[in-house]
């Protein structure tokens, strides 16, 4: 498993019983600044609907990656009422199938999948080993699109439906360390390859069909430190998305490297490397008015 700067931090600071502020998600480990001024041509205005088809995939996955880590973490993943494991000592392997409705609220009630809504169908086998205190797990998953998903960009308004029927699959990996119930660590590695055809993407009054086809790694860390929780995201690897609006094609790659930036290409053309704040402001500046 890879260790990324800030989830080697949220390991030291648990080691050391200090508090830490609970980073958002995705790309809460990004710092610094190695951009350069990219020149904005009319491709890069395909760039917002691709990463917001890309999103929709990415929130579907990390539902799921929640769901499966509640247990472990008294339900904070998902904001879900569960409890630790309880068994002393244990080792088993586990299939279970079950639905999540990205409308349902969570113990606090807010919602607990913000930004989507919809129903997916999972399948999970599992290999579980260790004791309350630490151990570790790996899950088989397979996710399917029970209802149509629909995912509404937070920073870009875009929407994206995922139709009803399409499916891929991840691996998750997960490891536990506990302390006590005010300090512990969480740590999963969810690994997906996807091919996914038919996605809708409507951004003001322009609708595309989309394809995505690629693999991403993210790595999920959450942590209470002194009673507060704190969570880091990082996404590695490249998704390759086809857009089709009746009339032409265009192919765009996003791919996030091993120091948190994103590059996009389009043909012959290159934006970034981009932190994700900057990658934000480009797809602002790359909206259909």
């Amino acid at each position: 498993m890879k260790t990324t700067p800030a989830i080697l931090a949220l390991v030291l600071v648990l080691a050391c019983g200090c508090g830490g502020d609970g980073g958002g998600s995705g790309g809460g480990f990004m710092t610094g600044s190695t951009s350069t001024s990219p020149v904005v041509v009319s491709q890069a205005q395909s760039v917002p609907t691709a990463a917001a088809a890309a999103g929709a995939v990415d929130t579907a996955t990390q539902a799921v990656t929640h769901v499966i880590l509640d247990p472990f973490t008294e339900g904070e993943a998902s904001d879900a009422p569960h409890a630790f494991l309880a068994p002393a000592t244990f080792e088993f392997t586990s299939h279970v199938e079950f639905e999540i409705d990205l409308d349902s609220t969570g113990r606090s009630g807010n919602d607990r999948f913000p930004n989507v809504s919809g129903v997916l169908l999972v399948t999970v086998d599992g290999l579980l080993a260790g004791t309350w205190l630490a151990g570790e797990a790996s899950y088989a998953v397979q996710i399917e699109v029970g209802t149509d998903v629909v995912h509404v960009d937070p920073d870009s308004g875009i929407e994206t439906l995922i139709p009803a029927g399409s499916s891929w699959s991840c691996s998750v990996a997960v490891t536990w360390d506990i302390t006590d119930s005010q300090n512990w660590l969480v740590i999963a590695t969810t690994t997906k390859a996807i091919d996914i055809e038919g996605l809708v993407v409507t951004e003001g009054e322009q609708v595309t069909t989309v394809g995505i086809s690629g693999a991403r790694e993210v790595v999920t860390a959450i942590a209470k430190i002194d009673g507060e929780i704190a969570k880091e995201r990082a996404i590695t690897g490249s998704f390759t998305i086809t857009i089709e609006d009746g009339t032409n094609t265009v192919t765009v790659v996003i791919e996030y490297d091993v120091d948190g930036l994103i590059l996009v290409t389009i043909g012959d053309e290159q934006f970034g490397p981009f932190t994700p704040a900057e990658f934000r402001e480009f797809i602002q500046d790359n909206l259909i008015v």
